[in-house]
């Protein structure tokens, strides 16, 4: 038995049993499981909710090119984890888009973002917040993948803003 991981829609759920369907007309994902992944009665599967860190795991009763039968065996709630927050000077994007990525895998619970004073990048904060839609993306690309809770992204011009924040929030 290999452990396996699937993210998929589970079309019905009763008592200890969930179904995993494939696409409504073509049922190309579960054929592709059943039949290049090879999957089989008695392989355990771990299926991962994209709103939270939950886990269940379960066992392959039955499985065709339509539908995958599990049984569940455990239900694994997510812990509840210290808020961290990360901040950080603005780095070059493309490296930014990789630090979001791991800190979402980390399940950090936000990042704040400054631009530096002398930052060589002309622009920087207009073009940032320009891109907090890739950010985002990515974000929920490395929260589906890893299972990890929501992250907060903030965006500042400059530390005097993001400093004033933080003294805000505390004072409240």
């Amino acid at each position: 038995m290999y452990p396996c991981v699937l993210r998929g829609r589970i079309a019905q759920h009763s008592d200890d049993t969930l179904f995993v369907l494939g696409e409504s007309e073509s049922h190309s994902q579960c054929h592709q499981r059943v039949r290049v992944l090879r999957i089989k009665s008695g392989w355990n599967i771990e299926l991962l909710y994209n709103d939270s860190a939950r886990k269940i795991s379960t066992a392959v009763v039955d499985c065709s090119p339509t539908e995958i039968k599990l049984q569940i065996e455990s239900t694994i709630e997510p812990q509840n984890k210290v808020p961290l927050t990360l901040v950080l000077g603005l780095p070059d994007f493309d490296v930014l888009e990789r630090v979001i990525e791991k800190i979402t895998e980390l399940q950090l619970s936000q990042i704040k973002i400054f631009v530096c004073q002398h930052t060589q990048q002309k622009d920087a904060f207009n073009r940032l917040t320009a891109k907090v839609l890739r950010l985002e993306k990515i974000r929920n690309a490395a929260r589906i993948q890893s299972g990890a809770g929501p992250l907060k992204i903030e965006i500042f011009p400059d530390l005097a803003s993001l400093l004033q924040t933080i003294e805000t929030s505390e004072e409240g």
